[in-house]
């Protein structure tokens, strides 16, 4: 008799407890298991911060506008037409790239009809921003080039793209060259180690 009586208190105490903590509105414990996640990088935005840096490094920043080798009125990064006949702040001129950018690469994927990276892209979209839509068009489109399927003509053909005025230009060579190792998926943090 007394193990039945200890088993209903026991019980009843129980009980007891559910009831108090349930009416305190605390949610039973619980044990969740802890699962791996992989966290992926973002590689669109790499390339991107990677493409706007390169651009900024040969462009090289001026908020009054300046006549380039080419002989074209350009103001902050490069900028060209509307743009070159007022003065920029290096925001506004960070902020007007960034938006010229995405134009460009909007040009890119028109004109391009094979599968590209995103290093690739940002190679294109480099190149169309400093030469124009005209040479990238020269550049990727006839037999044995981009888009006939030969990737490999790129390498070829874009150090081609480094003169100005008729004069080839050290400046050129480099951006060109930077521009094919980002196309072959190199970085510039790649160059500088």
């Amino acid at each position: 008799m007394k193990s039945s009586l200890a088993a209903i208190s026991f019980f009843t105490l129980t009980l007891c407890l559910v009831c108090f903590f349930a009416s305190k509105d605390l949610a039973p414990i619980v044990e969740y298991k802890s699962k791996a996640i992989l966290v992926k990088p973002d590689i669109k935005q790499r390339w991107e911060n990677e493409l706007i840096n390169q651009v900024k490094m040969f462009e090289n920043f001026k908020s009054r506008p300046y006549r380039c080798p080419a002989g074209v009125l350009t103001v902050g990064y490069g900028h060209t037409g509307k743009f070159a006949s007022s003065t920029l702040t290096e925001q506004a001129a960070e902020d007007l790239l960034k938006e010229e950018l995405e134009n460009y690469r909007a040009i890119v994927r028109r004109n391009v009809k094979v599968p590209l990276t995103e290093y690739q892209t940002c190679a294109l979209v480099s190149f169309t921003y400093n030469c124009g839509e005209g040479n990238l068009r020269r550049l990727i489109n006839g037999n044995s080039r981009l888009n006939s399927g030969n990737y490999k003509s790129i390498n070829k053909l874009m150090p081609l793209y480094s003169k100005a005025k008729g004069k080839t230009l050290n400046g050129l060579i480099k951006r060109r060259m930077l521009e094919v190792s980002m196309w072959n998926g190199e970085s510039l943090n790649d160059k500088s180690a």
